[in-house]
């Protein structure tokens, strides 16, 4: 088996599909880690494709594919590289806050300066 799996951060399946798959509510390494040794039927510590029934409607390939195992398919995930990196994509902050934030900031600076400043110029 091969040593040196990459983490790959950017992924096309969602993480919340996984999570749900894996009735994940805290992302903790000991629940990710409890989730992937209830998957692991064979205990070998590798997830493999034949072990991929308990992920309801995940696929193996969505799933070496979110956590950047493509090149080890064959090989099987294995448990700390799995719970390392599921642990990682929980932590990311969602790039599409960065809008938002700001346009709260705006109009909170709006609010506070033409608030106050609205009876004079009415």
């Amino acid at each position: 088996m091969p040593s040196n799996y990459q983490v790959c951060l950017c992924s096309q399946v969602p993480l919340s599909r996984l999570a749900s798959a894996l009735q994940l509510q805290r992302y903790s390494d000991e629940e990710i880690g409890a989730a992937f040794d209830e998957a692991d039927r064979n205990r070998n510590g590798l997830l493999e494709a034949h072990e991929m029934d308990n992920f309801a409607d995940m696929d193996y390939a969505e799933v070496c594919s979110l956590v950047g195992a493509d090149e080890q398919k064959k090989y099987g995930v294995p448990r700390e590289f799995f719970v390392r990196t599921v642990a990682n994509l929980a932590e990311r902050l969602d790039y599409r806050i960065y809008p938002i934030a700001v346009n709260l900031v705006l109009t909170g600076f709006a609010e506070g300066t033409l608030g106050p400043a609205m009876p004079l110029l009415i």
